[in-house]
């Protein structure tokens, strides 16, 4: 994962996974008694893939003359600006 890791300072830390990231994450930590003991831990973190939105913006069509009659607009010239991650 690529996201990013936040203590939160009362003990408990956040991870906020970056956009579209749907791969695993692991942390490494140390634990110390505070009497010069101390010992390493590892752990990881699942996220799951969500099916995010389609986006699109403004599709701007070629002019036709107001007396010309109709014009077929193509599903193709609708989708051309759309996205579905």
């Amino acid at each position: 994962g690529s996201g990013t890791l936040t203590d939160n300072g009362d003990g408990t830390w956040t991870y906020t996974p970056a956009a579209n990231d749907d791969s695993g994450v692991s942390f490494s930590y140390t634990i110390n008694d505070g009497n010069g003991g101390s010992v390493a831990g590892t752990a990881s973190l699942d996220l799951t893939a969500v099916n995010d939105d389609p986006t699109t913006s403004a599709v701007t069509l070629a002019a036709i003359a107001e007396d010309s009659g109709g014009r077929v607009i193509t599903q193709a010239e609708l989708l051309a600006n759309a996205s579905d991650i």
